[in-house]
């Protein structure tokens, strides 16, 4: 983990392992949520905005925390 208002590879990479996670919940969400799955069904700007959202707001939390994980050096220590 980085310091605080900084960042390192391992937070890219793990900000795009959450973004890909991110995208494959919710692509199964819209397969088991849609009556007669078809692949033209699937609304993938909807799952691609989904993942860039989770990808970027990891990458921010990790920005904004400090190395013991507090985020903004706010609670309790670990």
């Amino acid at each position: 983990m980085s310091k605080m208002f900084s960042l390192n590879a391992k937070d890219f990479f793990k900000g795009l392992l959450v973004a890909i996670l991110a995208g494959v919940v919710t692509w199964l969400l819209q397969v088991i949520g849609i009556p007669g799955f078809s692949v033209n069904s699937i609304q993938w700007g909807e799952i691609l905005r989904v993942a860039i959202e989770a990808g970027l707001a990891y990458i921010a939390k990790n920005y904004l925390s400090n190395n013991q994980g507090q985020f903004a050096g706010i609670g309790p220590k670990n």
